[in-house]
């Protein structure tokens, strides 16, 4: 083999190496990943930050000395004796908000004091981060992140969700975490934008702010699976 070929070569594979690390570290690579093995973190200076995923957190074995009197030692083959007794998925806090609602009061945000929680403007992309859980938790469904003593993985039995989750408690906050959550298959749509046909944009204050772009891009999505049902 001439020189010239074996020193591409050698180029295609570094390369390959370097775009499969880059593609393994990307923040975007987290569906289905259980943060035993990969956590995100922020990053960068000042008050605005970034995310980016870091090493995962591995359990804490408790015997019991934290409260004063050890129960025992953990036994070292008790990986190849579990047993599941149920599997199961929390969600919670969505607080999906109808950020156009003029029962909203941004208008007192700058007043200052108690009132500075008044806007959010990360509430225009609720539902988006919503749908991105459930996505989450649908990759779960069938893949626990631990694995039973014989090494297979028990199915989620259910998913809970813990509240919080309309935020202003209003009629199309709730229709909408029920469209999220129950509704699946490609082409469903939840675009949030207006009260009443006449409306065609946003017009929440975090648009004509123009701190987000145009957050009424249509949600895909996905709810929750249910095998059930399928």
């Amino acid at each position: 083999m001439k020189k010239s070929r074996i020193v591409v070569a050698l180029l295609a594979c570094l390369m390959a190496g370097s775009l499969a690390a880059i593609a393994q570290a990307a923040p975007g690579d987290t569906l289905g990943i259980s943060s035993l093995v990969q956590r995100i973190f922020p990053t960068g200076a000042g008050d605005f930050k970034t995310l980016t995923t870091g090493p995962g957190e591995d359990f804490i074995v408790r015997d019991g000395a934290e409260g004063g009197t050890p129960l025992g030692t953990a036994g070292a083959d008790r990986a190849t004796k579990r047993t599941p007794l149920a599997y199961f998925g929390q969600l919670t806090d969505f607080q999906l908000t109808d950020e156009e609602s003029p029962a909203r009061v941004e208008f007192l945000d700058p007043e200052g004091g108690a009132f500075t929680a008044s806007w959010r403007p990360s509430e225009a992309l609720n539902a988006h981060e919503a749908n991105e859980m459930m996505e989450q938790m649908n990759a779960f469904a069938a893949n626990a992140p631990v694995a039973s003593g014989d090494g297979s993985k028990p199915p989620m039995d259910f998913v809970m969700n813990t509240g919080d989750i309309s935020d202003s408690q209003q009629y199309n906050e709730t229709l909408w975490n029920r469209q999220l959550i129950e509704e699946r298959g490609e082409g469903r749509h939840l675009r949030r934008v207006g009260h009443g046909a006449a409306h065609s944009r946003d017009e929440g204050v975090a648009h004509q702010a123009g701190e987000i772009g145009p957050v009424s891009l249509p949600v895909e999505r996905g709810g929750l699976r249910d095998p059930s049902r399928e």
